[in-house]
């Protein structure tokens, strides 16, 4: 996805431009990566469990990314 795509985004209202903010970066990737480290510690889970588990780390990672170049979204 290019800038321009993110831009028409925000011109239909499905993101947000919002100063790149640091702290909540680091915040969003460090749950992703604790995510991810439950999903490898635990292999007695339920798989189910495992795959939201993952989908919730990827979800943070997609999120901090934005943020990190100024874009936020209210939708999943």
């Amino acid at each position: 996805m290019t800038s321009t795509d993110l831009d028409n985004l925000v011109r239909i209202n499905k993101l947000k431009l919002a100063p790149p903010n640091r702290a909540e970066f680091e915040q969003l990737l460090g749950l992703a990566t604790t995510l991810l480290g439950t999903v490898e510690d635990n292999h007695t889970m339920a798989i189910e469990s495992r795959f939201m588990l993952a989908y919730d780390a990827a979800h943070s990672a997609a999120r901090a990314a934005l943020r990190a170049h100024g874009y936020r979204s209210d939708d999943r």
